[in-house]
């Protein structure tokens, strides 16, 4: 008797470890057979499939909304396009963001709009900053979800982006709410009586596109001188502005 046929005669330990949440695939490794016969064993015995939700929730111990960024309508679909586009990082089919713990609301207000029913994938820890030669607690987000994923890189958001990032929507130029987010994320703001900057880091076509939001936008009468230093391996760019011009843009965006 071979395996297949032996299975076949007793299926009752795949149906159990497909019920106790393991996948199809996994099982067709631990059992050395086809994926497309285990899935056929659980179609024959009347076991229901898992919707890719509850797939999801089984495998990552989270579930998310798959339709977010088909469509950019709302404030919080630019928001958070904005700043994905400035803090995030696709690897691996994952969405990867690591913050400032301090920060960490943003990455709280994300999961709610993603529609994530765990906090799995969210994590805190002490990070040490070669840079500074000092430790920080930083906050992290962490979305496997290939649907998003696609969605992001249709959008522009793709893997090994750093210093590459282009707006591939239109409407994006324009919004506020978008610049908002990618200024939370590459961005520093300080304003007060005495003295009122605001900065911005980001590839060549993100600063640019910036300058040309503020221009037409906010009114600035003249277009800001950007700057480039070398980061790592990849060239990136500053625009800062100072005074009134650094106070109207952020009560624009704010």
């Amino acid at each position: 008797m071979n395996k297949y046929t032996e299975l076949k005669d007793n299926p009752d330990e795949i149906i159990f470890k497909y019920i106790m949440g393991i996948s199809c695939k996994e099982i067709s490794v631990q059992f050395d057979v086809s994926e497309k016969f285990v899935s056929n064993i659980l179609t024959k015995h009347g076991i229901p499939k898992r919707t890719a939700k509850e797939t999801n929730l089984t495998r990552y111990g989270y579930s998310t909304s798959g339709s977010k960024f088909q469509q950019i309508e709302t404030e919080e679909d630019f928001y958070f396009l904005g700043y994905i586009l400035a803090d995030g990082c696709i690897s691996g089919g994952r969405l990867m963001i690591t913050i400032n713990q301090k920060d960490k609301y943003i990455l709280k207000k994300l999961q709610s709009y993603l529609g994530m029913v765990s906090q799995h994938g969210y994590g805190e820890r002490e990070v040490y900053d070669k840079r500074t030669g000092k430790f920080y607690s930083s906050a992290s987000l962490t979305v496997k979800d290939e649907s998003l994923v696609k969605n992001l890189g249709n959008l522009g958001i793709i893997p090994r982006k750093s210093a590459q990032e282009t707006i591939k929507n239109s409407l994006c130029k324009y919004n506020r709410h978008f610049w908002r987010g990618v200024v939370d994320g590459d961005g520093h703001i300080y304003i007060s009586k005495q003295r009122s900057i605001l900065a911005l880091v980001g590839s060549e076509d993100v600063v640019q596109s910036f300058i040309a939001f503020c221009i037409q936008e906010v009114g600035l009468e003249t277009s800001r001188v950007k700057s480039s230093k070398q980061y790592k391996n990849c060239t990136l760019f500053k625009v800062q502005l100072t005074g009134n011009d650094a106070r109207n843009v952020a009560k624009y965006l704010y």
